[in-house]
């Protein structure tokens, strides 16, 4: 139980760390810390309990929307997606090397960058695509993981209760 609530502090504090107006105030594209922790949270802390990341991954991206001025589940509906995704590869092959999380985190971004382009498409009727946007928030988010797979020994450890 300990390291349940060690983790969800650890995911409340990157909520805060996304939704707080020091980044929005530094740079117009912020990382979603949330997206890299869902990703996190099943490649390796709870790598073989799945019931456990699934709902730490369905509470965080609830909790991300209601941190929206006007609520409506878009991040549920893009975290909902990545989480199927992972759950259709997970047993499919062995990640151990960098090289496949890295590319399963990128095929994760790019999968919600689509989802939230066709979801704000259907409520506005509207379709952009700023390619130059999403290739730096891809890269971001890119980077954000590589951070987390440095700390890696960090969140084990925070994994180990």
């Amino acid at each position: 139980m300990k390291k349940e609530y060690k983790i969800f502090i650890f995911g409340l504090f990157l909520l805060f760390i996304q939704s707080s107006f020091i980044l929005r105030d530094i740079t117009f594209i912020i990382p979603d810390f949330i997206t890299v922790y869902i990703i996190a949270l099943f490649f390796w802390i709870y790598q073989q309990d799945l019931k456990k990341a699934l709902i730490f991954s369905f509470i965080f991206s609830i909790l991300q929307d209601m941190m929206l001025p006007n609520i409506n589940f878009f991040n549920f509906f893009s975290k909902t997606l990545i989480i199927l995704f992972i759950l259709s590869i997970k047993n499919k092959f062995l990640f151990k090397n960098i090289y496949l999380k890295s590319l399963v985190a990128l095929v994760c971004f790019i999968i919600e960058i689509v989802a939230k382009d066709i979801f704000i498409f259907f409520r506005t009727s509207l379709f952009e695509f700023p390619f130059t946007e999403h290739i730096l928030y891809i890269l971001l988010n890119l980077l954000v993981f590589y951070a987390f797979y440095i700390f890696n020994k960090g969140l084990g450890e925070i994994g180990k209760g």
